[in-house]
């Protein structure tokens, strides 16, 4: 198991704890006492509410610390997502408008994308003022639990629900915390990870140039050229896999690989799952230069039994999925098994904006290209 994953079963398991002890420390007692309701049926309604209610309102001041976080540190607002529920900006000629729609998030409950005003705007407000307003609700609810007294009277079960309620809200805004601000990358990119990186100059400089190209697709522009970073972090790692990605759909692969070479040198220099997309990447690339049997080989030794297998066996993301039909169409020689990996890509560009699966068409083009000099069948798959 890589560091990230053990990192986030251990605050999965923190999160855990931390409402099991609310539970069994304060609900279950207060039920026992008989502050709240008689029924036991009741009870559990209660609770199922106030979680429900919980992870709303904390998801709620989550995404508007972000919004207002972007709006101090001097950042255009592109979408603004809850549950779902989608504020998001469109260019109509040249005015950029505001408008609605539903659509998944990219994080978990809630995701804000942003783009930079200028080189001076800064991210360190985006990632810490959620926790800012996170603090002031503990200390509302601590207010509102304090002042509301216990009492075991049928007449002021509703008040007692309040108090309690109060206390499921504080528990499950402490495992939003606890998720948010671990200072290490999870299994999603988090605001203590991006505090631990953005202490560095260079890491702003590649976060807010990141951010820069990414608004410039969003509104169905391209990016002809990307900065390659010599300085290896996480996130310039990132804008340098970004930079490969652009160099293979120029079909320059000696200058993406020279771009991948650069960048794994020192895989201490980032995160463990940067560092695994830039070896599924490697692999594609020698399956777009290297003779078939190398390219197989090179297939068995680095991905067959490793961290990365299933997620390329399976197509779960676009690395793998691309990998996947290199290998199959190459050394397999499945046209089936292509078929069932562009079923995949389908489900994944459901939750892409039209530039990434744009972008990802391209890519798989030049990949059945090369797959189509073996078999001939696969020409007919292009996208």
């Amino acid at each position: 198991m890589e560091k990230e994953d053990f990192l986030s079963l251990l605050i999965y398991i923190l999160m855990g704890t931390i409402v099991l002890l609310t539970g069994f420390l304060i609900i279950r007692p207060a039920m026992e006492s008989g502050y709240l309701f008689n029924e036991f049926g009741t009870n559990l309604l209660f609770l199922f509410v106030a979680l429900v209610v919980s992870i709303f309102v904390n998801a709620v001041l989550l995404e508007l610390g972000h919004y207002v976080g972007a709006k101090i540190g001097k950042y255009r607002v592109l979408t603004f997502n809850i549950f779902g529920f989608c504020f998001y900006k469109v260019k109509e000629g040249e005015k950029i408008k505001t408008k609605f729609k539903f659509a998944k998030p990219n994080g978990f409950i809630g995701s804000t994308e942003i783009a930079p005003k200028s080189e001076k705007s800064n991210p360190m407000p985006y990632v810490f003022t959620p926790l800012l307003l996170m603090l002031l609700e503990f200390v509302g609810l601590y207010c509102a639990y304090a002042f509301i007294k216990d009492v075991a009277d049928d007449a002021k079960v509703m008040m007692m629900a309040i108090k309690y309620g109060t206390v499921v809200l504080a528990s499950i805004g402490a495992c939003f915390i606890v998720y948010n601000y671990f200072p290490a990358k999870l299994d999603s990119l988090n605001d203590g990870y991006r505090i631990l990186l953005l202490n560095k100059k260079i890491n702003i400089e590649a976060y807010n140039y990141g951010l820069s190209n990414n608004e410039i697709e969003y509104y169905g522009g391209k990016v002809d050229e990307i900065r390659v970073f010599d300085e290896i972090t996480d996130f310039t790692a990132n804008v340098n896999f970004t930079a490969t990605l652009n160099e293979i759909i120029a079909k320059d692969f000696e200058k993406a690989r020279e771009i991948i070479d650069k960048t794994i040198s020192d895989k201490t220099k980032m995160a463990s799952s940067t560092y695994r997309r830039f070896v599924v990447l490697s692999v594609f690339l020698d399956y777009l230069t290297k003779p078939e049997e190398e390219a197989t080989n090179i297939y068995k030794e680095k991905i067959v039994g490793t961290d990365v297998a299933d997620m390329v066996r399976n197509c779960k993301t676009y690395d793998g999925m691309r990998l996947y039909i290199a290998y199959v169409g190459i050394s397999e020689k499945s046209v089936n098994e292509i078929k069932y990996a562009l079923e995949k890509k389908a489900k994944l560009d459901k939750r892409e904006e039209k530039a990434e699966i744009e972008k990802q068409n391209q890519i798989v083009n030049i990949i059945l290209d090369r797959v189509s000099e073996i078999v001939p069948q696969a020409s007919e798959l292009k996208l």
